[in-house]
């Protein structure tokens, strides 16, 4: 329970730090964005550069994320299952994908959904 709490939480920044990237992102081009607006683009017209820039942002940060956890755990594993052959380890390389795999697309859903929840939030204020 206590784990799911942490990955609670720590989903709920990421996709707080998403979200205000994004927003920082669509400030600094809000005189593009009026432009276009004056001349007829339409709201996912603007829309799609920035949930572009947040699958990039989810993706980038998963990667990342998926690469410091397998040199960890490798390195844990090796030291605990040196120092403690009893404690049961988790060392099936199936299940390491899965669980690498479940990183990866909860990076890029957190990033699509931070990217969405912050453009569009942006597009109607700025109206």
């Amino acid at each position: 329970v206590g784990g799911l709490i942490i990955v609670g939480l720590l989903g709920m920044s990421t996709l707080l730090i998403i979200i205000n990237t994004i927003r920082l992102t669509v400030i600094a081009r809000q005189n593009e964005i009026s432009i276009m607006k004056l001349v007829g683009a339409t709201d996912n017209f603007i829309k799609w550069p920035f949930l572009i820039e947040g699958i990039i942002i989810g993706v980038v940060g998963a990667v990342f994320s998926i690469t410091i956890i397998k040199i960890l755990y490798e390195y844990i594993v090796l030291k605990v299952q040196n120092s403690l052959p009893f404690f049961p380890l988790v060392l099936n390389n199936d299940y390491l994908w899965r669980i690498y795999a479940v990183v990866a697309l909860t990076g890029t859903l957190l990033g699509i959904i931070g990217a969405y929840i912050s453009v569009s939030r942006s597009l109607k204020t700025q109206l």
